[in-house]
């Protein structure tokens, strides 16, 4: 192995640290007695990273967490496709 590939390597296993550092982070803060379904639903459909489809998913999951309906209908269009989903459930 030569050192420009040694050094490639270590740069890739130092990036992994800490893209594995980022994620245990966010995993213990979503884990924290300080959240519920409704903030981290929250917190899903206001990231700008997370897709279209996953942040109206979100939102919809959201409401219903946020109403405590018994049971709602939510129903999700995305790109001319929709699709509906049902939750029943007491509070």
């Amino acid at each position: 192995m030569t050192d420009v590939e040694k050094a490639e390597f270590e740069d890739v296993i130092r990036k992994l640290v800490t893209k594995c550092e980022e994620l245990a982070a966010e995993n213990a803060r979503l884990r924290s007695s300080e959240n519920n379904a409704h903030s981290v639903l929250r917190e899903v459909y206001n990231d700008p990273t997370a897709s279209p489809a996953v942040r109206v998913k979100a939102a919809g999951l959201a409401f219903v967490a946020r109403i405590g309906a018994a049971e709602a209908n939510v129903a999700v269009g995305i790109k001319g496709r929709t699709r509906l989903f049902a939750f029943s459930g007491s509070r």
